[in-house]
């Protein structure tokens, strides 16, 4: 999911049996990571930004949504 300015990526991925799912911000023109991985705890299946882009939700295949500043 992109920031609602462009400017940070977000993406997740569902980790493995040994590995849990993360979360990583990224700057969207550089490609260079932007903060900590957002640890899920589970798979992560879904990303979004807040309207005004100072926050990133990650949703998890348990059921959770942890919430990051960006």
């Amino acid at each position: 999911a992109f920031s609602p300015d462009g400017k940070l990526v977000v993406t997740g991925c569902q980790g493995s049996l040994d590995h849990a799912g993360v979360g990583q911000m990224w700057d969207a023109r550089t490609g260079v990571k932007h903060g900590s991985e957002l640890t899920q705890g589970g798979q992560v299946k879904g990303v979004a930004f807040s309207n005004d882009g100072k926050l990133v939700a990650t949703a998890g295949n348990n059921g959770s949504v942890k919430v990051w500043n960006t």
